[in-house]
C-alpha cells in the first residue's frame, strides 16, 4: 500500500510541475441537470483520474496534440449526483464523442449520451469561432443544494 501511495504522490508531483495547458473551445457548460468543466492541464487530468479511479491522465499527450479533449461532468439523476468523464476526439468535420467513463472506468450511456452530444456540438461550434465565448451562466449549485435538502 505504501508503494502505491508513493507512486501516486510522484505522479501527482510530475503533473503539478508540468506547465502545459491546451486551449479549450468551451471551459464549462451548465444545464439545469448538469455541469461540465474542461480539463485543460495535466494536473486536472491527473486529479480527474484519481477521483474517478480511471486513466484520464494517460491522455495528456493526445490533448497536447489537439486530438482529444476531456471534460469532468456531474449530473443530477434520480435524486443523486453522478460523475463521469466525457471524452471528445477530433474528426475532420469537428469533434465527436469518443468515450464516457464513470467511476472505476465504468462505461456510461443512456442519460449521459444527450449531455455528451451537447458538449461535442458546442465544442465543434465554438472551436470554429474566432473568439471563444464566456462560460454559460447557471445556478446549478443552488439547485443541487436545494434538491439535496
Amino acid at each position: 500500500r505504501w508503494r502505491q501511495l508513493a507512486e501516486e504522490a510522484e505522479a501527482r508531483h510530475r503533473a503539478s510541475i508540468d506547465p502545459a495547458t491546451w486551449p479549450c473551445a468551451i471551459e464549462e457548460l451548465r444545464t439545469p441537470e448538469a455541469e461540465v468543466l474542461a480539463l485543460s492541464t495535466p494536473l486536472a487530468l491527473f486529479e480527474e483520474g484519481r477521483t474517478l479511479r480511471h486513466c484520464a491522465y494517460s491522455y495528456v499527450s493526445k490533448c497536447r496534440d489537439d486530438q482529444a479533449r476531456l471534460f469532468s461532468a456531474r449530473m443530477w439523476h434520480h435524486g443523486r449526483i453522478e460523475r463521469a468523464t466525457i471524452g471528445l476526439w477530433r474528426e475532420p468535420r469537428g469533434w465527436r464523442i469518443w468515450d464516457i467513463r464513470g467511476p472505476c472506468n465504468r462505461r456510461m450511456g443512456g442519460h449521459w449520451i444527450p449531455l455528451a452530444r451537447q458538449v461535442a456540438e458546442a465544442y465543434t461550434r465554438n472551436a470554429g469561432a474566432r473568439q471563444l465565448p464566456l462560460p454559460i451562466p447557471c445556478a446549478l449549485d443552488k439547485e443541487l443544494q436545494q434538491r439535496r435538502g
